[in-house]
């Protein structure tokens, strides 16, 4: 026999909790990073906000200790669990980069490799 799991709380239009909503454009997130200012944000709109404005936060406007972006696994499985309990396609992994930390721009390599150096000290 086949079992069909079931679906609970389906609700398309259930509202988007704040945590899960990229400080930049407000939209659900798909692939959270974690930035400087400790606020999380969609990968491609930091991205795209650090190559125009370089590092300063969006949220607070103050200059970041470094550029560097973290993934925010905690945060999108929390994200993909909301969006099957509400019937929404979860953010599909190929498009995902791996947890990892990722390097943006050259000053983030800089810094990278400034901390790796100093903690070695």
């Amino acid at each position: 026999q086949i079992y069909a799991a079931p679906v609970v709380n389906v609700d398309p239009n259930a509202p988007v909790p704040d945590m899960f909503k990229c400080g930049i454009d407000g939209e659900l997130m798909d692939s959270p990073v974690l930035a400087a200012d400790g606020h999380s944000y969609e990968r491609s709109n930091i991205e795209r906000y650090m190559r125009r404005k370089g590092d300063k936060s969006p949220k607070t406007g103050l200059k970041l200790d470094h550029t560097m972006l973290v993934t925010n696994n905690a945060l999108m499985t929390m994200i993909d669990a909301w969006k099957k309990k509400h019937a929404l396609p979860p953010q599909p992994s190929a498009s995902s980069p791996p947890p990892s930390m990722t390097t943006t721009t050259a000053a983030t390599t800089t810094a990278t490799e400034s901390l790796s150096s100093s903690s070695s000290a």
